[in-house]
């Protein structure tokens, strides 16, 4: 039986608690958007037993730091540029113009980006 592939959220979730210096930026056009997608993020590595996971060590609504220097940041698509981004999640439906500007503003720096369905 094949397996269920991984979420965007748990793909996050795994680079946040097994790798270091990892830097995860989600983007939308509502910066309330980002916030929810950084929330689901946040909550699934906090269900992670504390013995196993790295700690947190800056917790708000735009942004989690962790121990391990791993960062999850949320923005608004004309949110903050060059940030040494290795994951980008796009939360949300985007036009052909703002996908554009989001590649100028982020796109240089980024390893891996992923998308977050409705």
């Amino acid at each position: 039986m094949p397996s269920k592939p991984l979420s965007v959220i748990e793909i996050c979730a795994l680079q946040v608690l097994y790798q270091r210096n990892k830097n995860i930026v989600v983007v939308a056009k509502q910066p309330s958007r980002a916030e929810a997608v950084l929330s689901q993020i946040r909550e699934l590595v906090l269900t992670v037993p504390e013995r196993l996971r790295t700690k947190v060590t800056k917790d708000n609504k735009r942004q989690v730091d962790f121990d391990n220097g791993c960062s999850i940041q949320a923005h608004s698509i004309h949110g903050a540029r060059g940030l040494g981004i290795n994951v980008l999640v796009f939360a949300g439906p985007f036009t052909e113009r703002e996908r554009q500007l989001i590649n100028l503003n982020y796109c240089s720096t980024v390893a891996v980006v992923l998308e977050v369905d409705e």
